[in-house]
């Protein structure tokens, strides 16, 4: 009859970690918030490592036989856990670890902003260089043009010297 205690008083511990680790992942999806795709991840790893737990403690304290009682006992630790602080707990954990999360924004803000002001002139010095590049080729075309227009002109002038004039 004692074994069956401790088994059954170890059942109900078993249910309230499987709900206090669960509390943990629905803390965490408060704080910081991600995809539905990540939250079935999630899960499936959180019932997968459940299951394990179980069976281990299981095969651990009766050696892998499952009692009726014992899964009652994980039921009734579940349940006992469920109904007293878990909506406290998680409530005011996640709400505490919102405003922290809060509270380090903050800096984090400032800082943002200082790096965007320091950067500025770097960037603003490099719209300079990249303007006064734009600049050079724009002029480099127009002295080709002007050189193109300055060689026909010499190449007109040389025409009209090299004629000899019939003004006679």
């Amino acid at each position: 009859m004692n074994q069956e205690l401790i088994l059954f008083a170890s059942s109900v511990w078993a249910g309230v970690l499987m709900v206090a680790a669960y509390d943990v992942l629905r803390i965490f999806r408060r704080v910081c918030a991600h995809p539905a795709l990540w939250i079935s991840i999630e899960d499936i790893l959180y019932w997968t490592a459940g299951g394990v737990f179980l069976f281990s403690r299981m095969y651990e304290e009766n050696d892998g036989v499952i009692r009726l009682y014992a899964l009652a006992g994980i039921l009734l630790g579940v349940i006992l856990y469920h109904y007293s602080v878990s909506e406290l707990l998680v409530k005011y954990i996640s709400f505490f670890l919102n405003k922290i999360k809060g509270f380090l924004k903050i800096p984090l803000k400032l800082t943002a902003r200082w790096i965007k002001r320091l950067k500025f002139p770097l960037s603003r010095g490099k719209i300079l260089v990249l303007n006064y590049l734009s600049a050079r080729k724009v002029r480099k075309k127009n002295d080709e043009r002007t050189d193109k227009k300055k060689n026909a002109v010499k190449k007109e002038k040389k025409k009209r010297r090299s004629k000899p004039d019939r003004h006679d």
